[in-house]
């Protein structure tokens, strides 16, 4: 929730910045297209789709911190006035978006969200493992949601800057193309695997990745909670499925402390691996340039020992 007197600062920043254009200077100097995404996942996407043509994007969310509290800041919404494209997830997660977007003097602003993209994933009630409903935008777990992403992203950019639509175009095939085959690979994997069950000590963004590829699994949190304590039962409960399944390997998403696996795992020879939502990274990981495609490789080559 945007606070008060962020509000207000809001407020003078607009009317101080009336900059209602497609076009900003970019880090570089020149005049170049600003897209702007929310999440890391989608930023790594439009970097992908734009490669060679001399845009610009921006994350907002300062890699390595919270994304659930996330509130923009007023050199967001200068960023917000001078760009040309926002990608953002929607729903309650992005609330604050239609808040600021309806005082934008920037008017040919153009958005994807994520959550109306035609053919995604809805998102819907759904028993968690023990049997309260939970609801998951991050949409890009699942790399067929993913490739729609992608080619959102694309079209929108050929409206925006014509220009430089066949580089988008080629640029969002070429990449779609090789999360085609990850995907591939994975239904291969679990096809295959002699497990179908994953265990994850941590919140648990990833309702559309087990969708994908029919996945059993035991989490702390039903979805991506906001509390911060796990209560005592559920810790006894994924304990006692470490030791009954004997699994290899528990998982903890990015930026978790992993104080519950340590727990979970203790007197047992599970590995504690990561497993990445590619919501937010690490500040380290964001400046060697891990990308969506990294991730989900190395979540691939764990989930390979999390199956055996």
């Amino acid at each position: 929730m945007i606070k008060k007197p962020l509000c207000i600062l809001i407020i003078i920043l607009i009317v101080a910045f009336p900059l209602g254009c497609a076009a900003c200077v970019n880090e570089g100097g020149g005049e170049g297209l600003l897209i702007v995404a929310i999440a890391y996942a989608p930023y790594d996407f439009a970097k992908e789709v734009t490669a060679g043509t001399g845009a610009e994007v921006k994350m907002l969310l300062k890699p390595g911190t919270e994304s659930h509290t996330f509130e923009p800041t007023p050199q967001d919404i200068i960023a917000l006035e001078k760009c040309g494209l926002l990608i953002y997830t929607g729903g309650e997660s992005d609330s604050w978006a239609q808040k600021i977007l309806s005082g934008l003097s920037n008017k040919s602003l153009k958005t994807v969200v994520i959550s109306e993209i035609e053919g995604i994933c809805e998102e819907h009630g759904e028993e968690g493992h023990e049997g309260h409903s939970h609801e998951d935008p991050h949409y890009w777990t699942s790399l067929k949601n993913s490739r729609l992403i992608v080619s959102a992203i694309a079209q929108s950019l050929e409206e925006i800057d014509p220009e430089n639509a066949p580089a988008y175009r080629e640029n969002a095939s070429a990449y779609n193309q090789k999360l085609l085959e990850l995907d591939e690979r994975f239904e291969e994997l679990i096809a295959g695997a002699p497990r179908d069950t994953i265990i994850v000590a941590d919140r648990f963004p990833l309702k559309h990745f087990v969708e994908d590829y029919g996945l059993k699994y035991y989490s702390a949190f039903d979805g991506c909670a906001a509390e911060s304590e796990v209560p005592a039962a559920t810790v006894a409960l994924l304990s006692d499925k470490v030791r009954e399944l004997n699994v290899p390997v528990v998982f903890i998403i990015e930026l978790s402390n992993g104080n519950i696996a340590k727990t979970i795992t203790q007197g047992t020879n599970a590995k504690i691996k990561t497993f990445y939502t590619c919501h937010n990274v690490a500040a380290a990981d964001f400046e060697r340039g891990l990308s969506y495609y990294d991730m989900m490789s190395e979540n691939y080559r764990s989930l390979g020992e999390a199956l055996i």
